[in-house]
């Protein structure tokens, strides 16, 4: 994975065969963080699902 910047990074993977070949890849993507879509000080229960509490037997 290489990070591009602050809120872009580029994932790669590479087939096992075509490893040798110049620019070659088997997948690419751009994963992108939007910090203005999800703040850290958010109220919402969606954002942040509840963990089962274990009882006591």
């Amino acid at each position: 994975m290489q990070m591009v910047n602050s809120t872009h990074a580029l994932w790669t993977w590479h087939r096992n065969q075509d490893i040798y070949r110049e620019n070659s890849h088997g997948d690419q993507l751009y994963i992108v963080r939007q910090p203005h879509t999800c703040s850290v000080d958010s109220k919402d229960s969606r954002l942040s699902p509840s963990i089962p509490v274990a009882l006591e037997h």
